[in-house]
């Protein structure tokens, strides 16, 4: 016997939390915020001194005094060890250069990471609606389906009774048939949706369910200026190109120190097992080193002046980034007002036309009304129920894309 799939009923933000947990591009934009602290990590240790030991096991065939003996072929062997201690002291700029761009990169890294949650987020808010809202549809085919059957009963009765023509009961029976095909119509969007949420939080669609969300119906009265400054104060895409950007100067700053001298501090002590001249097998030396990059070919020249022109083409790829958030803003809040305007209008004549169809019924039932009016009453209730529904559902994805372009999303 197969064991039923147990019902998960998500509300909104659970479906939010499942996207999030089960989504594998969050989980890419984790590993790159990771990536980038370690690479802040070796940005940092440029600063610091480093420590490296040498070793070595030398053969020879020649005297310890270095005269060549390949007849004796004596192959006296040779082992060294040495430990050397370095310190950078200047190198151009170079190793802040290095630090701010690691710093940059990582702070961009979060920035995508918090994009990434964004798309994540309105997807599962979308899959979300079209789930509750699919619902509600087949709810709506079901009543006007069960009303069909109703009617059809009643004709029957009164065609028995040789109150009404044959063709009033044919009607009614095209109206049963057109109204199953509805429900199935309805239960097939349903069942699409369930899947694109199941794929979305990780369950069964067969076991996945919405329930309302406490907010979905909380008003907002926010202006169209205020919603752009939120946008250009929070959209993580346009933190990560101002990040981008101190990245890439960064790099000129790289491609600039390359250019001037370094000057590194050294110490080294070691141990050699051939005697030295004075009979001892230890030693050290100190000292500083000196480079001074002289002629190139304008090789690291040139280095730096592309990585000028890419600092900015980052910046012009900022500007129009910012451009375009504003342009999406603007389109996403005048969405929200018109699906508003929209939804109180269908409110409206959805109540009117649930009116006007019980006032059809009874008139029926008193044979004031005719069978086609009748029909066309139920239809137009029908209709208006689910206009009202999709425009339900376009107030609520408009509110969402418009957190979305607005940056609330996280």
């Amino acid at each position: 016997m197969l064991a039923t799939a147990q019902i998960v009923s998500l509300d909104r933000d659970e479906c939010r939390a499942r996207a999030i947990a089960t989504a594998p591009e969050i989980r890419v934009a984790e590993g790159d915020v990771e990536a980038g602290g370690l690479n802040l990590g070796i940005a940092n240790a440029g600063f610091l001194p480093t420590l490296n030991g040498e070793g070595a096991y030398l053969r020879s065939s020649t005297d310890r005094h270095g005269i060549p003996d390949f007849a004796a072929n004596n192959g006296e062997d040779e082992y060294l060890a040495r430990g050397v201690l370095s310190q950078p002291l200047y190198a151009g700029g170079a190793l802040s250069a290095a630090r701010r761009k690691a710093q940059a990169e990582q702070g961009a890294a979060s920035h995508a990471l918090a994009a990434t949650r964004s798309q994540v987020l309105l997807a599962a808010d979308e899959a979300f609606y079209s789930v509750q809202t699919g619902a509600e549809r087949v709810t709506i085919a079901e009543a006007a389906q069960a009303t069909s059957v109703e009617l059809l009963r009643a004709a029957r009765v009164r065609f028995d009774n040789g109150e009404i023509p044959a063709l009033d009961v044919g009607r009614l029976e095209l109206e049963v048939a057109q109204a199953t095909t509805a429900v199935d119509s309805a239960r097939t969007q349903l069942s699409i949706a369930r899947d694109e949420l199941a794929t979305l939080v990780g369950v069964s669609a067969s076991a996945v369910d919405v329930r309302p969300s406490q907010d979905d119906d909380v008003p907002r009265a926010e202006s169209l200026d205020d919603v752009v400054a939120s946008a250009s104060a929070s959209r993580p895409e346009v933190k990560k190109l101002e990040l981008d950007v101190q990245a890439l100067e960064g790099a000129v700053g790289l491609a600039r120190g390359a250019r001037l001298p370094q000057l590194r501090a050294e110490a080294a002590a070691g141990w050699d097992s051939l005697a030295l001249p004075d009979g001892r097998n230890g030693g050290w030396q100190a000292g500083v080193a000196l480079s001074v990059p002289l002629w190139d070919w304008k090789v690291l020249e040139r280095r730096e002046h592309l990585a000028q022109i890419e600092v900015d083409k980052a910046r012009q790829r900022l500007a129009a980034v910012r451009r375009a958030i504003t342009l999406e803003v603007t389109r996403r809040y005048l969405e929200v007002d018109l699906a508003s305007r929209l939804l109180a209008t269908a409110i409206q004549a959805e109540r009117l036309a649930r009116r006007n169809a019980d006032s059809a019924r009874q008139g029926y039932a008193l044979g004031l009304v005719g069978n086609l009016e009748l029909i066309t009453a139920e239809r137009q209730a029908a209709a208006a129920a689910s206009d009202r529904s999709a425009t339900r559902l376009a107030q609520l994805l408009a509110t969402s894309r418009l957190d979305f372009a607005a940056g609330r999303l996280e």
